[in-house]
C-alpha cells in the first residue's frame, strides 16, 4: 500500500475494525493528479471497497481526511473537525464499527463526528 502515514494508521484500523466483523476490504492506491487545484487536495488517495449488510461500500482516504460512501450516501470526515489525526481516524473507525453492528448510518455518523442532530429532526447528516 502506498500513501501518507496518516493514509496508513486509517486504512489499518478500518481493515481492523472491518475484520472485527468478519469483512475483508479490497484495497487500492491512486496518485491521480489533475489539471484543477482549487479544491482541498484529492489528488493521492487509498480506496477501500467492502460490503457492508449487503451494500457495496467505500472508503477514500485522502491525505487529510476521509469519506466513506454507505447506502448511497457520502459521510465526510474533515481533518478540520478533530484534534487531531488519531482522534479522525477514531472517528472513521467509531462509524464503520457502529454501521457494521447495524446502527442507522446518519446516526452513527452524527455519534462519531459530533454533529448534533437539526433541531426540526431532518436532514440526513451527509454529503
Amino acid at each position: 500500500m502506498e500513501g501518507n502515514p496518516f493514509q496508513r494508521r486509517l486504512a489499518d484500523r478500518l481493515k481492523e475494525v472491518l475484520a472485527g466483523h468478519g469483512i475483508e476490504p479490497h484495497e487500492s492506491w491512486c496518485d491521480y493528479r489533475p489539471d484543477a487545484r482549487d479544491e482541498t487536495d484529492r489528488s493521492a488517495y487509498t480506496r477501500l471497497l467492502f460490503r457492508l449488510h449487503g451494500e457495496l461500500c467505500e472508503a477514500w482516504l485522502y491525505i487529510d481526511e476521509a469519506a466513506v460512501s454507505f447506502a448511497g450516501n457520502w459521510y465526510t470526515f474533515e481533518r478540520r473537525r478533530f484534534a487531531g489525526d488519531p482522534e479522525l481516524v477514531e472517528a472513521v473507525a467509531a462509524f464503520l464499527d457502529a454501521c457494521g453492528a447495524g446502527t442507522n448510518p446518519v446516526d452513527a455518523y452524527r455519534a462519531a463526528a459530533r454533529i448534533a442532530p437539526p433541531a426540526d429532526g431532518g436532514g440526513t447528516g451527509s454529503r
